[in-house]
């Protein structure tokens, strides 16, 4: 079968790869299938019906909503590609739209409100803390540990705060201080919860600072946040417990309508009650992800776990 990856540039004056799209590339290459790796350029036209699949790694745009261009390039071809249609991943990039979701089709996910100046009267049934994020973004862009708030004045600042830096609406949603799970999901119209893992945070325990994946936490190398949180296969949860996550997990998978792979955010508080705080449609399947940590669980090397996402696009 003849494969088309295509990736986002390193940066907008040179054409190199990045070192994990490289290492995704390298593993694809060990399917046997003949792989042919291509910066994608809005500026170029690429005739992908000269090749059976579209393997899409661009995940990089500087405008986000440029994410549905290779979903629909490849529909347009009627080429299949791997991950979400590009309906899916726009609607994603809203948290508001993926918390509408969720409600619609009854998956417990935390009280929420959209704030559009941070003059609105505050709901009264939405208490402290809460935890303030941006309503556009992936990856935890916008999000700090600061960002979770014990009280109205400083819930108010943090308001201003998200919406100056980040140049659109907050969204105020409960915070649920307990555990937190990162659930990779496999399939099509019936996805299959991989093993799940549960996030460690020893550094905010250690700061007195509150259990939650910061950006900082999943992307600044040199931080004490990154290089001390951690991801682990979840062993102590009791059956009923896991049905309950992944039933949400795969729930919220559905109600956005997902295909190929994603992975479910979820929390637990003290009373193991279930929330989905956020689905991340065409995540991360780097080398070292909680995708490939999962798989392996499962006996798929991350070659083998590219090939399945292959298959779930032809399929």
């Amino acid at each position: 079968m003849k494969v088309l990856t295509l990736c986002c540039s390193k940066s907008d004056t040179d054409e190199q790869f990045w070192p994990v799209d490289k290492g995704i590339i390298s593993e694809m290459k060990k399917s046997g299938h003949e792989i042919t790796a291509m910066i994608y350029d809005k500026g170029k036209d690429i005739n992908v019906s000269d090749y059976d699949l579209v393997f899409n790694l661009c995940d990089g745009f500087d405008d986000m909503r440029d994410e549905v261009i290779i979903p629909e390039m490849a529909k347009k071809a009627n080429v299949p590609c791997t991950g979400n249609t590009a309906e899916t991943i726009l609607t994603s990039l809203s948290k508001l739209n993926i918390k509408n979701l969720l409600l619609k089709n009854n998956i417990p996910t935390p009280e929420f409100q959209v704030f559009e100046t941070g003059e609105e009267e505050l709901k009264m049934s939405l208490e402290t803390p809460v935890i303030v994020k941006p309503e556009y973004g992936h990856a935890s862009e916008g999000i700090e540990v600061d960002n979770v708030v014990f009280n109205e004045e400083d819930m108010r600042k943090m308001i201003k705060q998200v919406m100056e830096e980040n140049k659109c609406k907050a969204l105020v949603e409960r915070f649920i201080p307990s555990r937190e799970f990162c659930i990779p999901m496999l399939g099509n119209s019936e996805p299959e919860a991989l093993p799940m893992l549960e996030i460690d945070f020893p550094e905010n325990l250690k700061e007195g600072k509150p259990k939650m994946l910061s950006y900082k936490a999943k992307w600044s190398k040199n931080s004490n946040l990154y290089k001390n949180t951690d991801s682990f296969v979840a062993a102590k949860v009791d059956e009923e417990l896991k049905k309950k996550i992944e039933n949400a997990a795969t729930g919220a998978f559905k109600a956005l309508g997902c295909r190929g792979y994603a992975t479910a955010d979820v929390r637990v508080d003290e009373n193991n009650n279930v929330y989905v705080i956020d689905v991340n449609p065409n995540c991360y399947i780097a080398g070292e992800s909680d995708f490939v940590k999962a798989a392996a669980v499962r006996g798929m090397d991350h070659s083998q776990l590219l090939v399945k996402m292959m298959e779930l696009a032809l399929h």
